[in-house]
């Protein structure tokens, strides 16, 4: 097995990333499986020390964040987030690096006899199992983890980890996970463990209450940002921000964040509450390193500014929640600037809620699709967007509809990329970044 057979044997597997899945319920999902694959390795995930994060938003950034702050505590840290922007390589990091061809391929070659005795393991499963034996091979001291869908059901969460963390919760996948904020949350409330503590971001009040009761029912100390931790915006550039995040009741330290929005002020609020948690657990991490990680985190096609005539802001913002937050951000970081949006989604998200927030803002539109089978062909956003009354476009690629975007914002606009991680990547990559930057 080569490279490139190893990873044309990952993608023959069942991939809801790019088809969704029928039903999210025992018969189709189930730990029992990742379970026995683990085992066949010789239970991998049981050879490091984890953080798990789940969340509908922001649960990337927390683990991101609280990567970086441990790294710059001087831990060999991994990192395992999903889903990638350029490389599936992304997926598995140790230290913020990829996993090498050669690495990825051996471990492959090693899992493939164990994967074919499950013929409906699917890609996601065959992944986390991939991150767990590269970071158990690895000897990391603590893998950061980050819930593929849901949690209760999610392969990750065969994890015994040192700190559980909930990021906001809304409306994602609720045809998998239910239609309202509590069966939401109470499938996101599946990782909680007894006696691990759970940090969880502020959350509307039928999400709450589910979080609370599972936390007391399960025996879990539960610290609340929000209400153990404060958090306050203190400055904002068109580079970054800074803030304020402390105990309750208590003085608050400050910290410079390269992310942008008031949403990355809450995200850096859990990962500082996440560093305390694991500091009663015996783990060194002092101040200047909470501080070091939180200034020097790289997460990109997270309100992201690429510079130039016209500049453009990257983000993976899809759904109507996170669609509101990154028009926020963008009325704050760059106020009086208007927009061209250039857009594309996938089958299976709200495509109402994020022109809602989106459209009103935009000076025009320009409606594309990525590669990846899910995505909504470009003449069916037209009509969805029509009510909006903006100019409105269509390109048949995402090159295409850059230049095109580009050619309408001219040097006085920006241009707004957003809908979905995947063409967020094609974007990325059009623009000339391959994510090894």
């Amino acid at each position: 097995m080569n490279y490139q057979t190893a990873v044309e044997f990952l993608w023959q597997h069942a991939m809801f990333e790019a088809r969704p899945a029928t039903q999210y319920a025992p018969q189709h999902f189930s730990l029992a499986r990742m379970h026995a694959l683990l085992a066949a390795l010789g239970d991998p995930q049981a050879k490091f020390s984890s953080v798990l994060i789940a969340g509908t938003k922001g649960k990337g950034s927390v683990a991101a964040f609280t990567e970086s702050v441990l790294r710059a505590a001087g831990y060999r840290t991994g990192l395992y987030t999903s889903p990638h922007l350029h490389d599936v390589r992304e997926r598995f990091q140790i230290e913020r690096t990829p996993i090498s061809r050669a690495s990825f391929t051996e471990i492959m070659q090693a899992l493939r006899p164990h994967i074919e005795r499950f013929p409906a393991i699917t890609f996601f499963e065959i992944t986390t199992a991939i991150a767990f034996e590269y970071f158990a091979r690895e000897k990391v001291d603590l893998a950061v983890i980050e819930v593929g869908l849901g949690g209760r059901l999610d392969a990750t969460n065969v994890l015994q980890p040192q700190v559980c963390a909930i990021t906001a919760l809304s409306y994602d996948h609720v045809e998998l996970l239910g239609s309202t904020l509590d069966k939401i949350a109470a499938e996101k409330c599946g990782i909680i463990k007894p006696g691990v503590p759970l940090v969880c971001a502020p959350q509307p009040p039928a999400a709450m209450q589910v979080v609370v009761q599972t936390a007391a029912q399960r025996g879990a100390v539960l610290c609340l940002v929000g209400r153990d931790w404060h958090y306050k915006r203190l400055s904002l550039e068109r580079t970054g921000q800074t803030c304020a995040v402390g105990r309750s009741a208590a003085p608050a330290a400050e910290y410079e964040l390269p992310l942008l929005g008031a949403h990355q002020v809450e995200n850096a609020a859990v990962a500082v509450a996440i560093a305390a948690e694991l500091r009663k657990a015996g783990w060194q991490l002092d101040d200047a390193a909470v501080a070091t990680g939180l200034r020097t985190v790289v997460w990109p096609a997270r309100c992201e500014l690429v510079p130039g005539s016209p500049p453009y802001i990257l983000d993976c913002a899809h759904n109507g929640e996170s669609a509101m937050r990154l028009r926020a951000a963008i009325r704050e970081h760059f106020p009086g600037l208007p927009y061209v949006l250039l857009f594309g989604a996938m089958q299976d998200k709200d495509i109402a809620g994020m022109f809602d927030n989106l459209l009103p803002d935009a000076r025009a539109v320009v409606l594309t699709h990525a590669t990846n089978p899910r995505s909504v062909q470009p003449e069916a956003l037209s009509a969805l967007a029509a009510p909006y009354a903006r100019p409105v476009s269509t390109a048949a690629t995402v090159p295409e509809a850059l230049r095109h975007a580009a050619a309408l914002a001219g040097p006085q606009a920006l241009v707004l990329v957003t809908g979905s991680v995947a063409l967020v990547g094609e974007a990325r990559t059009a623009l000339g970044f391959t994510g090894k930057e």
